[in-house]
């Protein structure tokens, strides 16, 4: 694998963090956005607690339904976690960088 190979997904995944990144900063910064996209999730909730009421009441699907209804549509504001989660993946790159091409390229 070549290190182009190896950077295309950590570049991709990099570039979607950022955008997800810039959508939370446009919805901090436009109240009316917030309150659609809050009220949006609100709506979708319902829906599927309405929709699969009885996949809520099984076991094997409760912890499902729960994060469809709290983390997915539950309107939580994620921008702290998400620009943590960019972070991590950067510092955790760069710690594995120097190991990976020594292996590559031994000396």
């Amino acid at each position: 694998m070549t290190d182009t190979q190896h950077d295309e997904p950590l570049e991709a995944l990099l570039r979607e963090l950022a955008r997800v990144q810039q959508h939370h900063a446009e919805r901090a910064s436009n109240p009316e956005l917030a309150s659609a996209l809050l009220h949006l999730g609100r709506w979708q909730s319902l829906r599927l607690r309405n929709t699969y009421a009885d996949l809520e009441q099984t076991p094997r699907y409760a912890t499902a339904m729960k994060f469809f209804e709290e983390d997915l549509y539950g309107g939580a504001d994620f921008a702290q976690r998400d620009a943590d989660r960019r972070t991590c993946t950067a510092a955790q790159t760069s710690r594995n960088a120097t190991p990976i091409s020594s292996r590559s390229f031994p000396q």
